[in-house]
């Protein structure tokens, strides 16, 4: 369920650039770039953490406390993958606005992680 709501809001955060942002200009800033390098740190951040606490959960001997853990590692890993998406609408609401696929980029990477960290495999939830 909270997987279609980060689809949602990745919605959103596409459309609404496209309707109250400025047309595509031709310039990339340093601010773009560094916007770029925090996108970077947000997919490697997001597949660490997804994986080590995805690890954990699965040593887990106790059910309960295995879901908790695997409920957090698909948190951060949507969390990681939104905030992808954040980082291009932020670019392309920013003055001077960057080219369209500057921004498609980051649109694309977001929607790619959350489809490629959609919850899967699930602790045994009967056995709790």
């Amino acid at each position: 369920m909270i997987w279609i709501a980060f689809l949602v809001f990745a919605a959103g955060e596409i459309a609404v650039p496209e309707l109250i942002g400025e047309p595509p200009g031709t310039l990339i800033t340093k601010f773009h770039w560094v916007m770029a390098a925090m996108a970077a740190w947000a997919i490697f951040g997001g597949f660490d953490f997804r994986r080590k606490l995805l690890a954990k959960s699965s040593a887990s001997t106790n059910q309960l406390d295995a879901l908790r853990k695997w409920g957090v590692a698909y948190i951060v890993a949507f969390a990681s993958a939104n905030a992808v998406l954040l980082f291009g609408f932020i670019t392309q609401i920013s003055p001077p606005t960057p080219p369209r696929w500057f921004s498609a980029c980051f649109y694309a990477l977001g929607v790619l992680l959350l489809f490629l960290w959609r919850p899967t495999n699930a602790p045994d939830e009967r056995s709790i």
